[in-house]
Protein backbone atom coordinates (compact mmCIF):
# COMPACT_ATOMS: atom_id res chain seq x y z
CA UNK A 1 0.00 0.00 0.00
CA UNK A 2 1.29 3.40 -0.95
CA UNK A 3 1.98 5.86 1.86
CA UNK A 4 0.73 8.90 -0.01
CA UNK A 5 -3.00 9.08 -0.65
CA UNK A 6 -4.67 11.25 -3.23
CA UNK A 7 -5.60 14.76 -2.00
CA UNK A 8 -9.05 14.86 -0.41
CA UNK A 9 -11.38 17.56 0.88
CA UNK A 10 -10.65 16.45 4.42
CA UNK A 11 -11.64 19.62 6.26
CA UNK A 12 -14.82 20.07 4.25
CA UNK A 13 -15.89 16.42 4.48
CA UNK A 14 -15.38 16.36 8.23
CA UNK A 15 -17.09 19.75 8.57
CA UNK A 16 -14.23 20.89 10.81
CA UNK A 17 -11.76 23.59 9.85
CA UNK A 18 -8.67 22.29 11.63
CA UNK A 19 -6.59 25.16 10.31
CA UNK A 20 -8.76 27.52 12.40
CA UNK A 21 -8.17 25.60 15.64
CA UNK A 22 -6.20 27.39 18.37
CA UNK A 23 -3.60 24.59 18.37
CA UNK A 24 -3.58 24.06 14.60
CA UNK A 25 0.18 24.63 14.37
CA UNK A 26 0.90 22.00 17.01
CA UNK A 27 -1.47 19.56 15.32
CA UNK A 28 0.30 20.13 12.00
CA UNK A 29 3.64 19.26 13.57
CA UNK A 30 2.18 16.13 15.18
CA UNK A 31 0.90 15.19 11.74
CA UNK A 32 4.47 15.37 10.42
CA UNK A 33 5.35 12.49 12.74
CA UNK A 34 2.16 10.51 12.36
CA UNK A 35 2.72 8.27 15.37
CA UNK A 36 4.79 7.88 18.50
CA UNK A 37 5.02 5.59 21.52
CA UNK A 38 4.57 6.96 25.03
CA UNK A 39 6.67 4.13 26.44
CA UNK A 40 9.73 5.52 24.64
CA UNK A 41 11.49 8.43 26.35
CA UNK A 42 13.33 9.15 23.09
CA UNK A 43 10.04 9.39 21.21
CA UNK A 44 8.66 11.85 23.74
CA UNK A 45 11.86 13.90 23.58
CA UNK A 46 11.69 14.42 19.82
CA UNK A 47 7.98 15.28 19.90
CA UNK A 48 8.79 17.94 22.50
CA UNK A 49 11.69 19.15 20.38
CA UNK A 50 9.47 19.57 17.32
CA UNK A 51 6.70 21.36 19.21
CA UNK A 52 9.18 23.45 21.24
CA UNK A 53 7.35 22.69 24.49
CA UNK A 54 7.76 20.17 27.31
CA UNK A 55 6.13 16.78 26.86
CA UNK A 56 3.55 17.53 29.55
CA UNK A 57 2.35 20.42 27.39
CA UNK A 58 2.42 18.19 24.28
CA UNK A 59 0.25 15.71 26.16
CA UNK A 60 -2.17 18.44 27.22
CA UNK A 61 -2.56 19.55 23.60
CA UNK A 62 -2.90 16.00 22.28
CA UNK A 63 -5.53 15.09 24.89
CA UNK A 64 -7.64 18.03 23.76
CA UNK A 65 -7.86 16.56 20.27
CA UNK A 66 -8.97 13.15 21.57
CA UNK A 67 -12.34 14.47 22.74
CA UNK A 68 -13.55 16.37 19.67
CA UNK A 69 -15.86 14.93 16.98
CA UNK A 70 -13.98 13.10 14.20
CA UNK A 71 -10.87 13.28 16.39
CA UNK A 72 -7.65 13.83 14.42
CA UNK A 73 -5.67 11.85 17.04
CA UNK A 74 -6.19 8.45 18.62
CA UNK A 75 -4.51 6.71 21.55
CA UNK A 76 -4.38 2.98 22.22
CA UNK A 77 -1.95 1.05 24.42
CA UNK A 78 0.32 4.07 24.65
CA UNK A 79 0.53 4.52 20.87
CA UNK A 80 -0.53 7.91 19.53
CA UNK A 81 -1.64 8.01 15.90
CA UNK A 82 -2.75 10.81 13.58
CA UNK A 83 -5.97 9.89 11.78
CA UNK A 84 -6.51 10.62 8.08
CA UNK A 85 -2.98 11.87 8.16
CA UNK A 86 -2.31 12.79 4.53
CA UNK A 87 -5.53 14.79 4.24
CA UNK A 88 -5.06 16.44 7.64
CA UNK A 89 -1.51 17.50 6.84
CA UNK A 90 -2.67 18.90 3.52
CA UNK A 91 -5.38 20.92 5.26
CA UNK A 92 -2.85 22.25 7.78
CA UNK A 93 -0.01 22.79 5.30
CA UNK A 94 -0.08 26.63 5.46
CA UNK A 95 0.66 26.43 9.20
CA UNK A 96 4.14 25.00 8.64
CA UNK A 97 7.11 27.35 8.23
CA UNK A 98 10.76 26.89 7.28
CA UNK A 99 11.77 26.46 10.93
CA UNK A 100 9.32 23.57 11.32
CA UNK A 101 10.81 21.75 8.34
CA UNK A 102 14.35 22.40 9.56
CA UNK A 103 13.58 20.82 12.93
CA UNK A 104 11.78 17.92 11.27
CA UNK A 105 14.79 17.31 9.02
CA UNK A 106 17.18 17.32 11.98
CA UNK A 107 14.98 14.91 13.94
CA UNK A 108 14.42 12.63 10.95
CA UNK A 109 18.16 12.26 10.46
CA UNK A 110 18.76 11.61 14.15
CA UNK A 111 16.07 8.93 14.34
CA UNK A 112 16.64 7.19 11.03
CA UNK A 113 20.44 7.28 11.19
CA UNK A 114 20.41 5.05 14.26
CA UNK A 115 21.94 1.72 13.37
CA UNK A 116 20.17 -1.38 14.58
CA UNK A 117 22.24 -2.76 17.50
CA UNK A 118 20.96 -6.24 16.66
CA UNK A 119 23.65 -6.28 13.97
CA UNK A 120 26.23 -6.38 16.77
CA UNK A 121 25.14 -9.96 17.39
CA UNK A 122 25.99 -13.07 15.45
CA UNK A 123 23.37 -13.68 12.71
CA UNK A 124 22.19 -16.83 14.48
CA UNK A 125 21.55 -14.87 17.71
CA UNK A 126 19.65 -11.90 16.28
CA UNK A 127 16.25 -13.48 16.76
CA UNK A 128 16.80 -12.87 20.50
CA UNK A 129 18.09 -9.31 20.13
CA UNK A 130 15.53 -7.95 22.63
CA UNK A 131 16.71 -10.44 25.25
CA UNK A 132 20.24 -9.09 24.88
CA UNK A 133 18.98 -5.50 25.09
CA UNK A 134 19.87 -4.90 21.45
CA UNK A 135 17.01 -2.79 20.21
CA UNK A 136 16.59 0.62 18.64
CA UNK A 137 16.16 3.62 20.94
CA UNK A 138 13.26 5.00 18.92
CA UNK A 139 10.00 3.13 18.44
CA UNK A 140 8.92 1.41 15.27
CA UNK A 141 5.89 3.71 15.23
CA UNK A 142 8.00 6.86 15.23
CA UNK A 143 10.47 5.58 12.63
CA UNK A 144 7.73 4.57 10.22
CA UNK A 145 5.78 7.74 10.94
CA UNK A 146 8.75 9.96 10.09
CA UNK A 147 9.54 8.08 6.88
CA UNK A 148 5.92 8.28 5.79
CA UNK A 149 5.84 11.97 6.73
CA UNK A 150 8.75 12.61 4.38
CA UNK A 151 6.81 10.93 1.58
CA UNK A 152 3.64 12.90 2.30
CA UNK A 153 5.25 16.35 2.34
CA UNK A 154 7.22 15.61 -0.83
CA UNK A 155 4.06 14.57 -2.68
CA UNK A 156 2.22 17.84 -1.93
CA UNK A 157 5.17 20.21 -1.76
CA UNK A 158 3.28 23.16 -3.27
CA UNK A 159 0.71 23.12 -0.45
CA UNK A 160 3.15 24.60 2.10
CA UNK A 161 2.54 28.15 0.98
CA UNK A 162 4.15 29.89 3.96
CA UNK A 163 7.41 27.98 3.70
CA UNK A 164 10.10 28.79 1.15
CA UNK A 165 9.52 27.48 -2.35
CA UNK A 166 10.30 23.74 -2.57
CA UNK A 167 11.21 23.66 1.14
CA UNK A 168 9.10 20.57 1.83
CA UNK A 169 10.40 18.67 -1.21
CA UNK A 170 14.03 19.52 -0.47
CA UNK A 171 13.59 18.50 3.16
CA UNK A 172 12.65 14.99 2.06
CA UNK A 173 15.31 14.87 -0.63
CA UNK A 174 18.13 15.97 1.68
CA UNK A 175 17.15 13.51 4.41
CA UNK A 176 17.19 10.56 2.01
CA UNK A 177 20.43 11.74 0.42
CA UNK A 178 22.24 12.08 3.74
CA UNK A 179 20.89 8.79 5.08
CA UNK A 180 22.10 6.79 2.10
CA UNK A 181 25.32 8.59 1.22
CA UNK A 182 28.12 6.00 1.36
CA UNK A 183 25.78 3.72 3.34
CA UNK A 184 27.26 0.40 4.44
CA UNK A 185 25.33 -2.85 4.80
CA UNK A 186 24.41 -2.10 8.42
CA UNK A 187 22.82 1.20 7.40
CA UNK A 188 20.82 -0.42 4.59
CA UNK A 189 19.76 -3.20 6.94
CA UNK A 190 18.74 -0.77 9.67
CA UNK A 191 16.57 1.15 7.18
CA UNK A 192 14.96 -1.99 5.76
CA UNK A 193 11.52 -1.30 7.24
CA UNK A 194 11.32 2.32 6.03
CA UNK A 195 12.85 2.05 2.56
CA UNK A 196 9.49 1.86 0.71
CA UNK A 197 8.43 5.19 2.26
CA UNK A 198 11.84 6.74 1.56
CA UNK A 199 11.46 5.64 -2.06
CA UNK A 200 8.28 7.70 -2.30
CA UNK A 201 9.90 10.62 -0.50
CA UNK A 202 12.82 10.92 -2.92
CA UNK A 203 12.73 8.37 -5.77
CA UNK A 204 15.72 9.65 -7.71
CA UNK A 205 17.92 9.88 -4.60
CA UNK A 206 17.10 6.31 -3.63
CA UNK A 207 17.77 4.92 -7.10
CA UNK A 208 21.06 6.80 -7.42
CA UNK A 209 22.13 5.53 -3.99
CA UNK A 210 21.38 1.96 -5.05
CA UNK A 211 23.38 2.40 -8.27
CA UNK A 212 26.36 3.80 -6.37
CA UNK A 213 26.19 0.96 -3.86
CA UNK A 214 26.22 -1.62 -6.66
CA UNK A 215 29.35 -0.01 -8.11
CA UNK A 216 31.29 -0.31 -4.84
CA UNK A 217 34.04 -2.90 -4.61
CA UNK A 218 32.47 -4.11 -1.38
CA UNK A 219 28.82 -4.30 -2.37
CA UNK A 220 26.72 -3.65 0.77
CA UNK A 221 23.82 -5.66 -0.63
CA UNK A 222 25.95 -8.76 -1.04
CA UNK A 223 27.01 -8.47 2.60
CA UNK A 224 23.45 -7.83 3.70
CA UNK A 225 22.21 -10.87 1.80
CA UNK A 226 24.90 -12.93 3.52
CA UNK A 227 23.32 -12.03 6.89
CA UNK A 228 20.16 -13.97 6.14
CA UNK A 229 19.48 -17.29 7.81
CA UNK A 230 16.93 -20.00 7.05
CA UNK A 231 14.36 -21.35 9.48
CA UNK A 232 11.88 -19.78 11.86
CA UNK A 233 14.57 -17.70 13.57
CA UNK A 234 15.93 -16.34 10.30
CA UNK A 235 15.24 -12.90 8.91
CA UNK A 236 15.31 -11.29 5.48
CA UNK A 237 16.98 -7.87 5.38
CA UNK A 238 16.28 -7.19 1.70
CA UNK A 239 12.47 -7.07 1.65
CA UNK A 240 12.33 -3.32 2.24
CA UNK A 241 14.62 -2.67 -0.71
CA UNK A 242 12.59 -4.96 -2.96
CA UNK A 243 9.30 -3.36 -1.92
CA UNK A 244 10.81 0.09 -2.49
CA UNK A 245 11.81 -0.86 -6.02
CA UNK A 246 8.38 -2.42 -6.65
CA UNK A 247 6.72 0.80 -5.49
CA UNK A 248 8.82 2.89 -7.88
CA UNK A 249 8.20 0.45 -10.72
CA UNK A 250 4.44 0.88 -10.28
Amino acid sequence: RRVVSMPARFAQEQDIEWDKHANAHHLAMMALFGSWNEDSERDKAVISQQLCVGYDKCLEIAREFLTVPNAPLSLKNGIWRVNNRSELLLALAPKLLDQDFDRFKEIALTVLKEQDPAFDLDPDERFGAAIYGKKLNYSEQLRNGIAEGLAIIASNADAYTHASQQKAEFTSLLVVRELLENANWVTWGSLNDVLPALAEAAPRELLESIEKALEQEQNPFAELYAQERAGITGRNYMTGLLWALECLAW
